[in-house]
């Protein structure tokens, strides 16, 4: 584990151990009370200081054919399966993560909304996506899950 420039932490672990193994069946039973079931990790937005300054970090741990497009002012680095980082300039000079999401199996999109609210969460609009359900958890953290046909 190592930091980037902005102090954010970044932790490599070979497959199959930690998150890689986050969405491959398991012998845990989540069916029974989860709303959603979880497909893998479709990106990350981290908010940095510069992305500049940033990309050579990660440039060093994923290499240069991971650097993608610039949207707006974000970049994004291209991983496997599918999964993104995005960097990002902080707009308020704390580095962090901005944001996750998860794609997941389609999912009855009301009742994973009056679920989130019930437990203390704040649904947010998403109207640049308007698939994707986003919410704020009761920490403030911001979680998006976008539906996999």
């Amino acid at each position: 584990m190592w930091a980037d420039p902005d102090g954010i932490e970044l932790q490599l672990f070979q497959p199959p151990a930690g998150l890689v193994t986050a969405a491959v069946p398991s012998t845990l039973d989540a069916q029974k009370d989860g709303l959603v079931s979880p497909m893998g990790l479709e990106h990350v937005v981290l908010l940095v200081n510069d992305v500049e300054k940033s990309l050579p970090y990660y440039r060093l741990v994923y290499g240069d054919g991971a650097v993608g497009k610039r949207e707006g002012g974000r970049l994004w680095l291209n991983l496997e399966k599918s999964t993104r980082i995005g960097l990002e300039k902080v707009s308020d000079g704390m580095p962090r993560i901005g944001h996750y999401a998860i794609r997941v199996a389609p999912f009855d999109r009301a009742a994973v909304s009056r679920r989130v609210q019930e437990i203390g969460g704040k649904v947010l609009p998403s109207p640049d996506e308007p698939d994707v359900l986003r919410f704020s958890d009761n920490n403030g953290i911001i979680v998006e899950l976008k539906p996999q046909a």
